[in-house]
Order: structure tokens, then sequence, then C-alpha cells
């Protein structure tokens, strides 16, 4: 099968606080961005990738692809994560539906070969894959007010990572779905499930190292354990 990853970096990292898209920052000489397509384009079952980014990321964008021979296109981004998936997904060259997707998000940058292997290896029995990691923390459910109205029973929930990996034609008919009646899932699986039927929707195993960048913590973190190895 052939195996086309998107990258998706879109996002500006408001939740960061950081006046430059997360994805851009430095991490061990290398920004993020640039760690997270060269893990992928690493992995011998990745044949290209598309890199899906906001225009202030345009640049690094372009400086990858000349670097790295997977990389096959860049293109900017929409106003959601769908609109992001959709335009990437038609930069695809030749994408068939028999072809799977791999979605990354570009601000998890120490993605794995297992976890990509684990997602590969799960599409082939279903329609989409994703990596996930148990929960270990109690959870409860909160009103508007923020008074605890209940607890939420954690062996039946996890925590969602990327990349996800998808039957291509499986992600293109969801996302051809979406654009025409919006939504507002977090991920390309939550996509899947809420716009096509019966769809087959696998968990695998993830990594608690796979984190995504999300405030200067997380970047100091994923620094330490790069150092160590």
């Amino acid at each position: 099968m052939t195996v086309h990853a998107l990258v998706l970096a879109g996002g500006t990292g408001t939740r960061f606080g950081a006046t430059t898209p997360k994805q851009l920052l430095d991490l061990e000489g290398s920004t993020v961005l640039s760690h997270s397509v060269r893990r992928l384009a690493a992995h011998p079952g990745v044949d290209c990738i598309v890199l899906v980014t906001h225009a202030e990321s345009a640049r690094e964008a372009h400086r990858i692809a000349v670097a790295e021979a997977k990389v096959v296109a860049v293109v900017e981004g929409g106003a959601t994560r769908a609109d992001s998936t959709r335009l990437g997904l038609a930069a695809v060259p030749g994408l068939s539906d028999d072809d799977v997707v791999l979605v990354h998000d570009a601000a998890r940058p120490l993605v794995t070969d297992a976890i990509v292997d684990a997602c590969l290896a799960g599409v082939v029995l279903h329609d989409a894959v994703t990596p996930a990691i148990d929960v270990v923390d109690t959870l409860v459910e909160v009103d508007a007010d923020g008074v605890v109205v209940g607890t939420v029973d954690r062996k039946v929930v996890r925590r969602v990572q990327t990349p996800q990996a998808f039957r291509a034609g499986v992600l293109r008919d969801a996302h051809a779905a979406a654009a025409r009646e919006p939504a507002e899932p977090t991920d390309d699986c939550g996509v899947v499930l809420a716009h096509v039927p019966g769809a087959s929707v696998a968990v695998v195993a993830g990594d608690e190292r796979n984190l995504k960048i999300t405030t200067p913590a997380d970047l100091d973190l994923a620094r330490r354990w790069l150092t160590e190895g």
C-alpha cells in the first residue's frame, strides 16, 4: 500500500503564549516542525509527505521541503482543522481510495517508529486507527458553574494522539460530508465517526513521550527527553 502523510502545521499556537507559532520554536537546534517531518520521513513505510501550514510557517515549511525528498507539497491550511486536512488531501498526488493516509500534528515532534508501525498495522484491519494512552487520573464531569456532577469511568476512555491512520477513501468521504455538514471534531477520527456510519475506528498503543507541545513546560520536557535519548 502507498502511505501518504499529512503534517498539519496550520495553528498559531495561541495557547502557548508566544509570538512565534509553536511549530517554529527551537527544539535542540531544529524547529518543532522539522523534528516532526524528519521522524515521519525517516520511516521506511512512509512514501510521501504533504505539509499543511499557516502563512507564518510557510517559509520554514518550504525550507524543509527542499531538504526532505519525501515532502511533495506545501499548502496553506484552512480556518479549521477539518479544512486543513481537506486541503492537504487535495494536494496528495495520485491519491487512491486504497492508499493509506497518516494525519499528524506538527506539534508532536517525538513521534516514534513504533507508533507509526502500530498505526500502519492497525489500518489493515480497520477504517481508521489512532494511537492512544490510558488515563490514570480520576475524571469528573462538571457543570457550567464548575460543580462536579459525576465521575467518568476512566477504563473506557483514552487520551488520543497522532499520527492517525486512515484508508484514504474513508477519510475523503468523511471530509466531503463534513464540508456539507460542518461540525467541530477535534481530530480526524472524530470526523470519520461523525460522517461515515459503521466505520471501524480502533486504538493502538501510543507513547507518553509523543506529547503535543502546548505549553512552555511541554517544550522543556521534549528538550529533556531528546537530550536523554
